[in-house]
């Protein structure tokens, strides 16, 4: 099948290999990448204009923040203009509801069906296809679209209409973010007050607090310098400030989710940004050092 895939940057490149490797003839288009030696050795093919994305069945993108996606997207040369007839399209970048709802209108408007699917999980994740992807669709657009997304995720679940997929994701990430803070709340405390760092870890495995996170961040927590970045604090604060948005639209407090997203904004004022979330423990100890 010929699959356009828009953003093949730390994660979606991951997609889209896992897709061509399937089978599938990948013709990929990303707004910064222009040549990559790994996309093209595994036959994909990168190209310069969405119409050449669009022109494809079935495209998928994943895009960083909803800004990209509308560029990508919207207007007389986006993707949904462009596109043929019976174009479906799968909006895989994490954004607020209110903006794939508008998109769904879009894409309806120019005869596209739309579906969102965030995924939950880790570049690692990504490059061994062990994602878990929630799906806001049509139950029938849903089951047209499984077979695609199990060919780089390990489970795929229809949570309801366009934009369900979205609110899903942004639970999660709540979740994700608190055992994060957590954990690094945890290994501060234990550490100053004299513990072995990697004996505590071991502890908090065997213990009640033990999970699949701390589980697969373990060497992340316990390097000596920076791991390799699976998901940089920005981009977990973007997803909790979003969070946040959705909370005050439904009348409901998330004061768990409001702290954590306020520790990520002083870790991100200090510098710490783009460092893979297990770094959270860098701005906790300078606050205790103040």
């Amino acid at each position: 099948m010929d699959i356009g895939f828009a953003g093949v940057g730390r994660m979606g490149r991951h997609f889209a290999l896992h897709l061509a490797r399937a089978g599938h003839r990948v013709i990929a288009f990303d707004p910064v990448v222009r040549a990559d030696e790994e996309l093209e050795g595994a036959g994909i093919s990168l190209v310069d204009d969405v119409a050449t994305i669009a022109a494809t069945p079935l495209s998928l993108s994943m895009l960083p923040d909803a800004g990209s996606a509308r560029q990508l997207l919207e207007g007389d040369g986006g993707l949904f203009a462009a596109a043929v007839e019976g174009h479906r399209h799968v909006l895989m970048g994490t954004m607020g509801i209110g903006v794939v709802q508008e998109l769904a209108v879009e894409a309806a408007r120019n005869g596209v069906g739309l579906a969102d699917a965030p995924v939950s999980g880790s570049v690692a994740a990504a490059r061994a296809r062990t994602l878990t992807t929630m799906v806001g669709s049509t139950p029938e657009l849903f089951e047209e679209l499984r077979p695609v997304l199990a060919e780089f995720t390990k489970a795929q679940f229809h949570v309801g209409p366009v934009g369900s997929g979205n609110v899903v994701k942004l639970a999660v990430n709540v979740v994700v973010g608190s055992v994060n803070e957590s954990v690094a709340e945890a290994l501060l405390l234990a550490t100053k007050a004299g513990v072995d760092r990697s004996l505590f870890y071991e502890v908090l495995q065997a213990g009640a607090g033990g999970g699949a996170y701390v589980d697969y961040k373990k060497d992340a927590f316990l390097a000596a310098g920076d791991p390799p970045v699976d998901a940089p604090v920005t981009l977990i604060h973007k997803d909790l400030t979003l969070a946040a948005e959705l909370a005050d639209q439904l009348g409901i407090r998330l004061p768990g989710a409001a702290a954590n997203a306020g520790v990520l904004a002083d870790a991100i004022a200090r510098g710490h940004g783009n460092l893979d979330l297990s770094r959270i423990g860098i701005a906790l100890e300078a606050d205790s050092a103040n």
